[in-house]
């Protein structure tokens, strides 16, 4: 399953002591899920922030991804599932026709 994750910066600040090793091991990680495809795309804001695309088999699994993530704490997180868009529309279609629609 696909899944729109949003994280906008909370408001627990990072240590400045540990804020250079952080972004490093963020980095690091973002670039192991878009290599074995737990992660489509990432995107940061350019005011703080991002999303990304993330494969999870369950809400579950994406959960526990999540709390991998070195800056998780950092953040607030909104996460929503995708739906393939041909699929949501021809289903939208197949919907209309049993209501009498042509």
């Amino acid at each position: 399953m696909k899944y729109l994750v949003i994280a906008n910066p909370s408001l627990a600040q990072i240590p400045l002591d540990q804020a250079v090793n952080l972004y490093k091991a963020a980095i690091a990680w973002t670039d192991e899920g878009l290599k074995n495809g737990k992660v489509d795309c990432n995107y940061v804001y350019v005011g703080g922030g991002g999303f990304s695309i993330g494969n999870a088999n369950s809400q579950e699994e994406l959960f526990d991804v999540l709390l991998s993530y070195p800056l998780y704490p950092f953040f607030d997180w909104e996460v929503e599932p995708l739906v393939d868009w041909k699929h949501a529309m021809n289903s939208v279609i197949e919907f209309y026709k049993k209501m009498g629609a042509k």
